[in-house]
């Protein structure tokens, strides 16, 4: 490492804040589904445990990410969000996932973590190199032909001072990922559609129970913005709970751009997409709720885009000591 490197437990990769680590070497490499990942170090503050986590990213991968996409990406918030999600979906520089730590078998409380990501300058032509993330790839001597992806998460400890550390573990959680199904229009109510899972080919059945027009209370919009939105109940069989399937809107609020708070998509991705609106009711818990877009006027019909919710990669447990 680097004689001036610092690592706090505050302060992420940019600026240093709060107690200075004392760096414990780890050095261990490892395969979670189509990547490599690397964890140099943990850093031993008087908060908490800090860990660095290196994601190494195919240069071919991002070279192609970049051929497809590269011309939507300086724009972003002039796509759909469909699209917008999709080019996030696609873009091989973001990696969600959770990093759960135990020390001697104790698991510590996630306090926060933070991102930052390494593309090969030659790739990016006309981006500036990102000087925060060089100083990670040479201070940790990674492959700078390579893109990387590195996460920096902080722990607190569960007693009052730094303990001796016998034993270190790492798990990593995938976040569950949206996998769009075939947009479909709504039914007339007491009617059903076929929905198919887009990866496994399962059939489920969309019954529409009730449907309701209703406009939002001024006291919930500021004047000028669109107030009408459609109401869906339905079921679903074989039903799944609303962390798996969600019902998306297919059409965009209608409001002007500068009011559009969207999300933005950069090369080292971050951005989580446009949240699906469904839900299951307290009262009624196999009946499941989607509420569309919000519109000037109220309108008569809705194309719902069915989205599965899943992890597409099983967690893993590594012994970093």
């Amino acid at each position: 490492m680097e004689t001036n490197w610092i690592v706090t437990y505050s302060g992420g990769f940019w600026s240093p804040h709060g107690s200075v680590g004392t760096p414990i070497a780890i050095e261990k490499h490892f395969t979670w589904g189509e990547n490599r990942f690397y964890v140099p170090a943990a850093y031993l503050c008087d908060e908490g445990l800090v860990l660095d986590i290196c994601a190494e990213i195919e240069r071919e991968d991002i070279r192609a990410f970049l051929d497809k996409w590269y011309s939507h990406l300086t724009q972003p918030l002039e796509l759909p969000h469909n699209l917008r999600e999709q080019i996030e979906q696609e873009n091989p520089m973001a990696k969600d996932y959770y990093a759960n730590v135990s020390v001697n078998g104790q698991p510590l409380s996630r306090d926060r973590a933070c991102g930052i990501g390494w593309v090969p300058p030659e790739l990016l032509p006309d981006e500036k190199i990102n000087d925060h993330a060089e100083v990670v790839l040479r201070n940790y001597g990674l492959n700078p032909a390579q893109g990387w992806s590195f996460r920096r998460v902080s722990l607190k400890w569960t007693v009052e001072k730094p303990p001796k550390i016998d034993s270190l573990t790492l798990t990593l959680s995938q976040r569950p990922r949206s996998i769009p199904g075939k947009p479909f229009e709504m039914p007339a109510i007491g009617e059903s559609v076929e929905i198919i899972h887009p990866l496994r080919e399962e059939t489920y059945t969309l019954t529409v129970q009730a449907v309701s027009r209703e406009q939002v209370s001024d006291r919930l919009t500021r004047p000028g913005l669109p107030e009408h939105a459609l109401f869906m109940s339905c079921t679903l069989s074989p039903d799944l709970h609303s962390e798996h399937f969600q019902l998306r809107d297919t059409v965009e609020d209608e409001r002007s751009k500068q009011q559009e708070q969207a999300a933005s998509i950069g090369i080292i991705g971050g951005a989580d997409g446009p949240t699906a609106i469904a839900f299951l009711t307290p009262q009624q818990p196999h009946l499941h709720c989607a509420v569309s877009s919000m519109r000037y006027a109220p309108p008569e019909t809705v194309v719902w885009q069915p989205v599965f919710r899943e992890k597409l990669v099983e967690d893993i447990t590594i012994e970093l000591i």
